[in-house]
Parts: structure tokens; sequence; C-alpha cells
């Protein structure tokens, strides 16, 4: 039980099985609020039949594809939480990226290696933006991203009241979609355990006051490491819009908030770890793919979504009760 690999997917499996059980215990109970009475048999054929099954309904390749922006956020997320900060801001940097690749592709018509660029640029400067607040001000992060969040989903609203959107599905980038999530999940756990700019980084993690007696300028690496992690939540939110996931709903807020949740519920499983991460993020999506197709008369999608929630929260106590509930924010 040495290995910190095998521990962590240990504590993610058990994580997974310790939510699943308590929405099971949810359905229960939504099922009696409903029925009248408690139907195991509606419970199975309407709520976990579908959650457990339909993720797998078009094939790997599909499943595959649909979750590599989430793997994207996910690890964007985990940069951060290497460096000891929260990173709350994941929902806010993927409605930027959908709107960049909105307007490059609906209006300019621009091909989806540009949107995606576009996307790519307008993640990292967003993702600067908390990242200064904390390097000049001091700005403790989880309130600089959840802020800069909030503000980048109304400004995806407002476009959205404005602009007929096309909405593309380019099935053809499933493949390229998954090798970009993965080459960056090899390369962000390489860089992160081997290389220099990785140990200041968990260095930073593991105590800032440690890592300024070190030498280290923990305001410019925090500016940097928000930069990158924008740069990947924009990435996520461009590349979900060119597989045509973004869908256009009445309340944006609502609709966007739900990658957000699932980039942090995948990171949380993980443990931070970049390659477990996109590992988790596959778990995750497998569920929100099964989620959106409970839409029986007891349960709905928002079940589904209720019980990834409750998966996160088990990620948290477990954390907090191994005593590693991360640096005082």
């Amino acid at each position: 039980m040495k290995n910190k690999g095998f521990r962590s997917l240990l504590r993610a499996l058990l994580c997974l099985c310790l939510g699943l059980l308590l929405g099971v215990a949810v359905m229960i109970a939504a099922a009696w609020l409903t029925l009248g009475e408690i139907r195991l048999e509606t419970v199975w054929q309407e709520g976990l039949l579908p959650l457990l099954t339909s993720g797998w309904r078009e094939g790997p390749l599909v499943l595959l594809g649909r979750a590599a922006p989430d793997a994207l956020l996910a690890l964007g997320i985990s940069l951060a939480w290497q460096g000891g900060m929260l990173q709350l801001g994941g929902a806010g940097l993927y409605a930027l990226g959908a709107a960049a690749a909105m307007l490059c592709g609906s209006l300019l018509g621009w091909p989806w290696y540009a949107c995606l660029a576009v996307s790519v640029l307008i993640g990292t400067l967003w993702g600067a933006v908390p990242g200064l607040l904390k390097a000049k001000l001091r700005l403790r992060e989880a309130l600089g991203t959840a802020l800069t969040a909030w503000l980048a989903i109304y400004i995806l609203q407002a476009l959205s009241a404005l602009i007929a959107w096309e909405q593309p599905a380019e099935t053809v980038l499933f493949i390229p979609a998954l090798a970009i999530a993965g080459a960056l999940a090899l390369l962000f756990w390489l860089g992160v355990k081997f290389t220099v700019p990785g140990l200041t980084l968990r260095l930073l993690g593991e105590s800032e006051n440690t890592a300024r007696y070190a030498g280290i300028d923990a305001g410019k690496t925090a500016f940097w490491v928000l930069c990158l992690s924008g740069l990947l939540g924009g990435a996520a939110g461009g590349l979900d819009y060119l597989l045509g996931a973004v869908n256009q709903l009445p309340d944006l807020s609502l609709a966007l908030t739900g990658p957000g949740l699932h980039g942090l519920a995948a990171a949380a499983l993980a443990g931070g770890h970049p390659l477990g991460a996109a590992l988790a993020a596959v778990a995750v999506k497998y569920l929100s793919l099964g989620a959106g197709t409970m839409n029986g008369a007891v349960f709905s999608p928002e079940m589904g979504e209720a019980i990834l929630a409750l998966i996160l929260y088990c990620c948290a106590a477990v954390a907090l009760g191994r005593g590693k509930g991360g640096r005082r924010a």
C-alpha cells in the first residue's frame, strides 16, 4: 500500500461506490415520495439501469471523445491543485472557450483548429485575471476564480440571447480530441513529476511559506499556473462546442455548470493526479451520459447530476478524513 497511485485508485473507487450508494438511497426516497411506496424495480429500471449502462450506448470512441473536454478541464483543476490552489472557475473557463469557438465558427466560418486556438487564447487570458489578483492583491484564488466564473457565464448568456448560433457536430474530431487530452495528461504528469517547474509547483502546494524561504516567487508561480489552468479550461469549452455538445437552453448559466462540476469531480476523484484526472473524467462522463437518459416520470437527468455531486462530496469527506483538505484558503 506504499504506492501512491494504487492508494489513489482505491480512494477513487471508494468515493464512486459511496456516491452511488448514497444515490441509490436518494432514488429510493424520490420513488417513495412520487409513488407513495418503495418500488425497487422502478429504482432499478428507471434509475440505476440507464445510469450505469447508457454511457456505452454510442460506443467507446464516442464516450472517450465526449470525455476529452472534461479531461482537459479536470487537468486544469488538478494543475492548480498541485500548487495548493483551489480552482473554482472551471465552468466560467468552459463558457468563454465555448463562446470564442461559437463566434469564430458560427459568425466567421473559421476551421475547427482556428476556433480551438482562439478558445485556448481566451481561456488563458481569462485565467490570468484571478492570477493577477492573487499575485498583486493577494486575493485568494478560490474567490477570484469563482467570481470570474460567474462573470464569464453571464457574458455567454448575453451573447446567446443576441446571436443565433449554429451547432456543429464535428464527429471527425473525436480522435483528435482524444489524442489532445491523452497527450496533455501525459505531458503534465511528466512535467509535474520530473521537471524543475514541477518540483516548484509541488513545493508551493506543500507550503507557501516553505516555497518563499526556498526563493520561489509564490505570486508569479500562481499566476502562471492559473494561466495554464485557464488554457486547458478554454480548450475544453471550445472542443466541446466543436463536438456539438454545448446545448442552448433558456438559462445557460444552469446549462454550463455541469461541465464545471464534472471537471471538479474528476480532479477530486484523482486527488489532483494528472493521469488519474483524465481517467476519472471518462468515468464521470460515463455517468453523466447515463444520467441524460433518465427521463422517466420518477427520475430526471438532474438526479444523475445529484449523484455526481454526492460523489464529489464523498471525495471531500475522504480527503478531510485523511487530514489532507488542502492548504488553507
